[in-house]
């Protein structure tokens, strides 16, 4: 399923700068679990507004580095939402990916070179369905941006026969009387 502005209900954004009241922090939206790439990895990670890695680029305000790491990113939604969008800005200085997990497949894009550049990937005609998760993860990379398109979906509908209608109850429970006092008459004549 490719999900585009038109076939889905109105939606709201949720970015995650790394920033919370000119703090570094994380967006209570995103769950973020970092962990090594490799079991003996020691891993380095930082949120910060002043140039990261090499120093090839200037931060845009507060941004993620990550490295040798993974970042698993999950999001707190209610059973009604999903999330129909995403995107993730990037500097690679060293092997960085963008995996978007969707419910009907994945995608990873990969930057086959350095570029010392802010890099823009998102699931902008990909036909991966809703996005269960994202996965950042680098030798040494840069992250920032975060944004997820959060949709609301109808309530689920509970289905009519585990509740009966009021006047519904009131015929079953005459027929149950009945079938009850009929069963007496029997035993008794």
């Amino acid at each position: 399923m490719k999900l585009t502005q038109s076939n889905h209900p109105p939606a709201s954004l949720f970015i995650e700068d790394f920033e919370d009241g000119n703090q570094p922090g994380f967006d209570s939206m995103f769950n973020h679990q970092i962990e090594p790439l490799a079991e003996l990895d020691v891993i380095y990670w930082d949120i910060t507004d002043t140039p990261w890695g090499n120093d090839y680029t200037e931060a845009m305000g507060y941004t993620l580095g990550i490295a040798p790491a993974k970042n698993i990113i999950t999001f707190n939604l209610q059973p009604t939402q999903q999330v129909g969008y995403a995107s993730v800005d990037m500097v690679d200085y060293g092997d960085g990916a963008v995996r978007f997990i969707g419910s009907e497949g994945e995608f990873t894009y990969t930057q086959d070179q350095f570029t010392n550049e802010w890099v823009t990937f998102s699931t902008e005609n990909l036909d991966i369905g809703w996005i269960n998760s994202i996965e950042l993860f680098a030798i040494e990379a840069v992250y920032d941006n975060i944004t997820i398109e959060v949709v609301a979906e109808e309530e689920p509908v509970t289905p009519s026969a585990t509740v009966p209608e009021p006047g519904m109850a009131l015929v079953l429970g005459v027929a149950v009387l009945s079938l009850g006092a009929i069963r007496i008459r029997q035993a008794l004549g």
